[in-house]
């Protein structure tokens, strides 16, 4: 999946459960083309409401974090919201 794609597919799965100003904050770096700070921000916003993440979303940041080599930076937030 591309970062992009996996942005879009979060945003979708989640942001109905974020507040106003969370939501814009996603889409406004989704649009700016900045995926993996609008990545970085679901995954804050996830756990900061305590919003569990699928299986299949697990499985997905896990790939990304794979392919993109982002587990120095992202990786704790992951397991943050692992459960």
């Amino acid at each position: 999946m591309l970062e992009s794609e996996l942005a879009w597919h979060l945003a979708d799965e989640y942001g109905d459960r974020f507040t106003a100003a969370d939501r814009s904050t996603v889409f406004v770096h989704i649009g700016a083309g900045d995926f993996a700070e609008a990545i970085s921000f679901l995954l804050e916003v996830c756990a900061r409401q305590r919003i569990s993440l699928t299986a299949e979303a697990l499985a997905s940041l896990t790939e990304w974090l794979r392919v993109y080599d982002r587990s120095a930076d992202f990786g704790a937030a992951v397991a943050r919201v692992a459960g």
